[in-house]
């Protein structure tokens, strides 16, 4: 069966979506930046990757025709668009019906302060614009998507905290970490952490 995947903002995972929809698929990766994507065509030529292509654009205007598309994959970077509902209708323009999003992202158990929202560190950390989990489902949902589910990636938080990439602030033991991540919304503390998001657009 011929499948049409689409990666948004990391056109080197296009290579790992190539196997899966196999020589009769089809992956598009998208991309702003000409120096990933001229690294990404590079690779491209290496590996003589024939059902893979890349284009310039943006998250919010994709350069996708509609209804073209069976799965979209994003890693970890619909957290830095300033306009994520608009993310949102432009992934479900572009599915098919029936099509499904399977991406990563970064999302907040509780709204951010102000003063984080806009820390420019924080944005290069991929925190600041994390929504959180109930406001991305709303926006998902807004969009037109159904059958949403959003996880944390429990077993990511703790590879990074094992590999020392990412600390807690409050130095609590992995235990309580996992005890925190299973009660996401009880927890008095803000994390952001990240998830597991799919979702459908309707047949």
């Amino acid at each position: 069966k011929h499948r049409t995947s689409c990666q948004i903002g990391q056109c080197l995972d296009c290579f790992l979506a190539a196997r899966q929809v196999g020589e009769s698929g089809h992956v598009i990766g998208v991309d702003m930046t000409p120096a990933m994507l001229a690294r990404a065509r590079s690779n491209k030529a290496r590996l003589n990757a024939r059902n893979v292509e890349f284009r310039e654009g943006f998250l919010e205007t994709l350069p996708v025709d509609d209804n073209i598309i069976d799965v979209i994959v994003s890693n970890c970077v619909i957290n830095l668009s300033p306009d994520k509902p608009q993310v949102f209708r432009e992934m479900l323009r572009v599915l098919k019906p029936g099509g499904r999003i399977a991406i990563s992202d970064m999302v907040a158990n509780h709204p951010l302060p102000e003063e984080k929202a806009e820390d420019k560190e924080g944005w290069c950390g991929c925190t600041s614009g994390a929504l959180t989990d109930k406001a991305y489902n709303q926006e998902l949902s807004k969009a037109g998507f159904t059958d949403i589910c959003l996880e944390p990636n429990v077993e990511t938080v703790l590879k990074a905290v094992d590999s020392g990439r990412v600390r807690s602030r409050q130095n609590f033991s992995k235990e309580k970490l996992v005890e925190d991540l299973h009660q996401w919304e009880k927890c008095e503390r803000t994390m952001v952490v990240p998830h597991k998001i799919t979702a459908r657009k309707p047949a």
